[in-house]
């Protein structure tokens, strides 16, 4: 059977008007972050800020609604919202949050109320319990409505393996020369040898990043600022304290581009080729991503990193949008 053929089989997935259950439905990331509703101190009280020191974690109540569990680019699908939902989908922190050092958990201890699930099919959003945790070496400061995370779902039976793999692989899917096959649907990527970093700012000032470009200019990456818009950071950097070289927290990024098809998902694992070195749970890839991946690692300067491959279109609610002549699971025309 040729990879086309078995795309056009793949097409059959069972998709209503409506919410889909969670176990029939295709692997996919929703189309919106989810924000932080308010901070809880360790006296209980509630509040609409926090600064979040290196090496703390706060408890945090997260806004979840029918638009954070959407997903497809031409109509709209969401899963079906059961009491252990929340606690099977998986959370991608926010690609600049992840970067700083901040990651987003939700409590998986928590399954939902009925009275939760009955409100998110009213169309009504939910608040969810976790926390943020910062393994960084720079305080930051967040607030409430700050969007921090996405959630995602992996169907094991949409994981490319084999021939398939190594088809994407042999088209450009990972950059020459910087992969290898571990096993028949695992790929490690090789991790370059740059190393970024966040300055601290004087005197102690936690930093506040609203916008990925805003992270982007103190870690290196200027892409898409003004010297207008960029101009007040500039002299923030330019006194800012320097890093502490030897901190475990590692920003580092692949050595070549990921190349991935409209109809592909990457998944990183939390495991590096360093025994006990783990990436934190920033892991998704979405479809369309052409660019090194930028890597959030603990402990370690790891020579590769893990990715497995997921399809992502072969149920209508994700048509496939990429033209490359390997979007190979595509039905045919």
């Amino acid at each position: 059977m040729s990879l086309k053929e078995r795309g056009d089989e793949l097409v059959n997935c069972p998709v209503e008007t409506g919410p889909i259950e969670l176990s029939r439905c295709s692997s996919f990331a929703a189309k919106n972050d989810f924000p932080i509703s308010n901070f809880h101190s360790q006296e209980g009280e509630s509040q609409s800020s926090y600064t979040l020191k290196p090496g703390e974690k706060v408890s945090v109540t997260y806004k979840i609604g029918p638009k954070h569990l959407q997903f497809g680019e031409h109509q709209q699908f969401q899963p079906k919202v059961d009491i252990d939902t929340l606690t099977q989908l998986k959370v991608s922190t926010r690609s600049f949050r992840a970067q700083s050092g901040v990651f987003v958990y939700i409590d998986p201890e928590k399954p939902l109320t009925v009275e939760q699930t009955e409100a998110i099919a009213r169309g009504e959003e939910i608040e969810v319990a976790g926390y943020l945790k910062n393994i960084g070496q720079s305080s930051q400061v967040f607030k409430a409505g700050d969007e921090v995370g996405r959630l995602y779902w992996t169907n094991e039976k949409e994981l490319i393996k084999g021939d398939e793999l190594q088809q994407l692989l042999d088209k450009g899917l990972v950059g020459p020369d910087s992969w290898h096959l571990v096993d028949d649907h695992t790929v490690a990527v090789m991790v370059a040898d740059e190393r970024f970093l966040v300055p601290n700012l004087p005197d102690g000032q936690p930093h506040r990043f609203d916008r990925r470009q805003e992270f982007g200019l103190f870690s290196g990456y200027t892409a898409g600022y003004t010297p207008e818009s960029s101009s007040q950071l500039k002299t923030a950097l330019e006194t800012a304290g320097l890093v502490d070289s030897k901190h475990p927290f590692e920003l580092l990024v692949t050595k070549r581009g990921l190349d991935l098809p409209g109809n592909v998902m990457g998944i990183l694992l939390p495991e590096t080729d360093l025994p006990g070195v783990l990436h934190y749970p920033s892991l998704l890839i979405d479809p369309l991503s052409k660019w090194p991946v930028r890597l959030e690692i603990l402990g370690g300067h790891p020579k590769y990193v893990y990715f497995t491959f997921y399809r992502t279109d072969n149920c209508p609610a994700r048509p496939a949008s990429d033209v490359k002549d390997y979007n190979i699971y595509a039905k045919a025309k």
